[in-house]
């Protein structure tokens, strides 16, 4: 393969079963520009690979994520084939591509292809876990006080259907030991022993904490409790080996943090559930197995989810996982040192740094005049944005206020100096 400069796509087609196999030849431009590859993180690789606004401040790459141009480019190169002969592709050629795709994400995050698939989101991964679960009257699904709402609601939907209990496992803060958590999950599967579904963060997403998954899915296994692991923020941020890992069902974005277009997560469902398993829309090939019930739910846009491989494919061209955790982590520490100490009174969240997101950080903001309810949320993120043009997330948790912002590739020290210079007026104006 040619070496190719980054900032270009370069597409190779080539004919297999009747079809066509689009590849992403976004590799780097050689081993040795991988240093060459690293000092353009910051604001050169979010000009040259990124569309956001100029003037905008981006804090918040982890409610939406963020395409590059080089994978856009793809998704288009992907569509034009598709409108060329919309019979072929639906009937003879997309199921090449949606394979390819998953095999390269299957690479990514440690699974056998045969066990990983894609739906539309994470919240749609835990509604298919749900569904494909019998419960009754007699059966307990576990949540905690700080899970994602729509995973909130999904359990609660079942209950209404089934007749089965919703338990919470309830966390405050300060906590001091990761271990506390793990207690807490130990002391409710004992307590409540018809727990049959734990719904389990990897990263809880408001408060950017890190969980300890592997120990508590080990108390899951022994109790014969089926394990979700709720890995929205996973993927791209967190070095996964999901057939190592021990859940019975996992859900990850591609699009917050792997460089995937919106509309792609994976779902991965291991060999003990993956038989009863099924896609919420049923379609022609309900009763095909695993791979193909997922794949064809009528006729739909497969252009994001054969596109997870393109995004792969860019994160490798940046020197791969452990170069960007490189980046992030150290500018999130020295982001989280600053606001502590030029923002009077902000204080980083309570939890042990074992315990901290890879790529996130969250305090609690100073004295302030906001309301403690939702609407106060969106008026300090709406005065955030309408003032000083940053986009960061803002949230409400235990009656008190709190700024939770992510950092990736193209983030530089000037995004937090402008953050903290905004919160200095809004707040206290």
């Amino acid at each position: 393969m040619s070496e190719i400069n980054r900032s270009h796509v370069a597409l190779a087609v080539s004919a297999a079963a009747g079809g066509y196999i689009l590849y992403s030849l976004m590799k780097s431009r050689g081993e040795q520009d991988q240093a060459d590859v690293k000092s353009k993180f910051g604001k050169e690789i979010r000009q040259n690979d990124f569309c956001y606004s100029q003037h905008l401040f981006i804090l918040d790459h982890g409610s939406y994520g963020g395409v590059p141009r080089q994978v856009l480019k793809v998704k288009s190169k992907y569509e034009e084939i598709a409108e060329k002969n919309p019979f072929q592709w639906n009937l003879n050629e997309v199921l090449h591509h949606w394979r390819a795709s998953i095999a390269r994400v299957a690479e990514l995050v440690g699974s056998s292809s045969n066990n990983l698939t894609f739906v539309l989101n994470a919240t749609a991964g835990v509604m298919t876990a749900l569904r494909s679960t019998n419960f009754t009257p007699n059966d307990g699904i576990l949540i905690n006080n700080l899970t994602y709402t729509s995973m909130q609601y999904a359990a609660q939907q079942i209950a209404e259907e089934t007749g089965c209990k919703v338990y919470s496992v309830n966390f405050t803060f300060p906590i001091r030991h990761s271990q506390e958590i793990v207690n807490s999950y130990r002391q409710m599967f004992d307590e409540h022993p018809d727990i049959k579904f734990a719904i389990i963060d990897y990263i809880v997403s408001p408060t950017a904490m890190l969980m300890p998954i592997k120990p508590i899915i080990k108390l899951a296994r022994e109790r014969n409790i089926i394990s979700f692991i709720d890995g929205a923020h996973a993927p791209g941020q967190i070095e996964l080996h999901l057939d190592e890992l021990g859940c019975d069902y996992f859900t990850g974005n591609m699009h917050k943090w792997a460089f995937t277009p919106r509309g792609c997560a994976i779902f991965y469902a291991n060999s003990t559930v993956i038989s009863q398993t099924h896609s919420l829309i049923v379609s022609h090939y309900r009763y095909k197995g695993f791979e193909l019930d997922f794949y064809r739910q009528g006729t739909r846009d497969y252009s994001s989810q054969i596109c997870a491989g393109a995004g792969v494919d860019y994160l490798h061209s940046l020197g791969g996982l452990s170069e960007i955790r490189n980046y992030n982590m150290k500018l999130r520490e020295e982001a989280m040192n600053y606001i502590e100490r030029e923002l009077k009174g902000a204080r980083r969240l309570q939890i042990p740094p074992d315990m901290v997101a890879p790529f996130m950080g969250v305090f609690e903001l100073p004295d302030h005049k906001y309301d403690l309810t939702e609407d106060g949320v969106v008026k300090l993120r709406n005065d955030l944005y309408k003032k000083h043009w940053i986009e960061v997330s803002i949230k409400l948790i235990q009656q008190k206020l709190y700024c939770r912002f992510s950092i990736h590739v193209y983030t530089v020290m000037d995004d937090i100096v402008h953050l903290v210079n905004a919160l200095k007026d809004v707040l206290r104006s």
